[in-house]
């Protein structure tokens, strides 16, 4: 299943995986109101999480393709 990036306006992203570009939007409602041109295809996806002392998770690293996808768009 691809996962699509969205580049929110205020600069924020978001990553969901889903089969279609419309199924995409639809996941996404629950963030914002994401548009067909907010997505782009991500095709190599890595991400680290770690816990915390509160057992929160933390965005540890990402992995280079993802980090390089983030930046190019």
């Amino acid at each position: 299943m691809p996962i699509y990036m969205c580049r929110w306006e205020n600069g924020d992203i978001s990553f969901v995986s889903a089969t279609s570009k419309d199924d995409a939007i639809w996941a996404l409602d629950e963030v914002g109101a994401a548009t067909a041109g907010m997505l782009y295809a991500v095709n190599h996806f890595m991400i680290h999480l770690t816990l915390d002392d509160h057992g929160e998770l933390e965005l540890e690293s990402l992995g280079e393709d993802a980090e390089h996808s983030i930046c190019e768009v």
